[in-house]
């Protein structure tokens, strides 16, 4: 004889029911923990995101004085040419990472053996702050690299 919910009334399935009851209250507690540390890992991944920004603010700024600053010593044209012998890209590589079940990006640059001497146009024909402004792009490329995996992150 069964009950309208599909369960026999005897003292064995009353066992496994409990036993039931059980396992899923073990597993809605480890799905609270799991979500507790997502949630902390988030608040983290934002920190670092926001610190990010700042940072790269800083570096675009700097870049972008130093190269008005360029500009006016230099000329557009001197500055243009220096800029067209500079044939470098960046390459980066496209991974996946899983933190806890969640799959995100993992963007690395692919480090090249590129020095700060190896701009590809003459010290003489440049400034130094045609030099900074380049090192500072370069180091905005980075923080712009690591903040898109931090972003894409926080969208996951």
């Amino acid at each position: 004889m069964k009950t309208s919910e599909g369960v026999t009334p005897t003292r064995m399935e009353l066992f496994q029911l409990k036993k039931r009851v059980k396992l899923a209250e073990k597993g809605h507690d480890l799905l609270k923990e799991k979500r507790d540390a997502l949630v902390m890992e988030f608040f983290k991944i934002y920190e670092k995101r926001n610190t990010l920004r700042k940072e790269l603010k800083n570096y675009l700024k700097n870049a972008y004085e130093s190269l008005n600053s360029a500009l006016l010593m230099l000329g557009y044209k001197n500055v243009t040419q220096a800029a067209d012998a500079t044939n470098k890209t960046a390459e980066i590589d496209v991974a996946r990472k899983n933190i806890m079940g969640v799959i995100i990006p993992s963007i690395k640059e692919i480090e090249t053996k590129r020095h700060f001497t190896e701009r590809g146009y003459a010290l003489g024909d440049s400034s130094p702050t045609l030099d900074n402004a380049a090192k500072n792009f370069e180091i905005a490329l980075k923080k712009i690299i690591e903040l898109s995996e931090v972003e894409g992150t926080i969208k996951k």
